[in-house]
């Protein structure tokens, strides 16, 4: 578990050091989804995000990683969609965000039982 804490960690230091290399900043990816936070846990920095779809809604769980810090019930606009470390945007607040996609395409119950992992 450390171990994939820390490939974090060194994925999230290897994008920060190319933007900041290549001064190209951008403020919120292109490729998004739009969808709401629906749980947080106090002192834990994963949360939940509910992006409706054609057929469902689909549940993503999200690693806060510097920015902004949502909270329960903000509109996030963004790629949460896939894998990895992403810049995404609070609408409610109008603020941008960085996190890592732990995981999406989850059921409601599914996204709950990791966010529950998550904040032990």
């Amino acid at each position: 578990m450390e171990l994939k804490s820390g490939l974090r960690i060194l994925a999230a230091v290897c994008i920060i050091a190319t933007t900041f290399a290549t001064s190209q900043v951008a403020p919120v990816e292109a490729a998004s989804s739009k969808g709401i936070v629906t749980h947080r846990i106090s002192g834990c920095d994963y949360y939940i995000v509910a992006i409706k779809t054609p057929s469902n809604v689909d549940y993503s769980v999200l690693e806060w990683f510097g920015g902004h810090d949502p909270d329960e019930d903000d509109i996030m606009v963004g790629n949460m969609t896939t894998y990895g470390m992403h810049t995404i945007l609070d609408d409610t607040a109008d603020e941008s965000t960085d996190v890592w996609v732990e995981d999406y395409a989850l059921s409601k119950s599914g996204a709950a039982q990791m966010l529950l992992d998550k904040c032990k």
